[in-house]
């Protein structure tokens, strides 16, 4: 079973590596990406995709694992399989969803779930993104590389409205210490005899 999965992986790679597609994405790719799945085969392939595009990924074996494992690493995006024992990926998204520290943190579903309910719900849980299994290289560094962006995004407008936050009390004090000066000089003009 090692040598049939490291056969695929060097396949992989030779894919990604071939594809001119992605050597711009290998430069602006990178992020952090945690894998979430109980199949260690499908961890192992993940990770090499992505680890050759640029992303820095860890794992976790189930959705006990999970949560701990996010703590410690702050993804910028959870590759998440939707059918593991313990808690699935659909109470991990929701568990994801309701922690403020992850809220921005982008959820990509990577299932072989193909019916539509199970789609659904997995976008009604906040998945950011819903990929079906089997994918092509490509397109899952493609769709994690804009969930990474997404995150980015998001938490820049955070910071910028953080910003507008701080100028809006500064031109409050500046407006409140012309108001004050400006008072001072009227009474001040006022008491002058002519």
């Amino acid at each position: 079973m090692k040598i049939f999965v490291n056969f695929i992986i060097s396949c992989l790679g030779k894919v990604v590596f071939r594809s001119n597609s992605l050597s711009t994405l290998e430069s602006k790719a990178g992020g952090r990406i945690l894998i979430v799945d109980d199949d260690p085969m499908n961890i192992q392939i993940v990770t090499s995709v992505l680890s050759m595009s640029g992303f820095l990924v860890d794992s976790a074996i189930d959705g006990r694992q999970a949560m701990p494992r996010m703590e410690e690493l702050q993804p910028d995006a959870v590759i998440l399989d939707l059918m593991m024992p313990g808690r699935d990926g659909f109470e991990l998204c929701r568990l994801i969803r309701v922690n403020p520290r992850f809220a921005r943190t982008s959820v990509v579903i990577v299932t072989g779930l193909q019916d539509i309910d199970a789609r659904q719900r997995g976008l009604q849980c906040g998945a950011t993104d819903y990929i079906l299994k089997p994918w092509k290289p490509e397109d899952l560094v493609l769709r994690v590389r804009n969930a990474v962006e997404m995150k980015r995004a998001a938490e820049e407008l955070e910071l910028a409205y953080k910003e507008i936050d701080k100028l809006r009390c500064e031109v409050r004090e500046c407006r409140k210490e012309l108001e004050t000066s400006a008072t001072a000089s009227v009474r001040k003009q006022v008491a002058l005899p002519n």
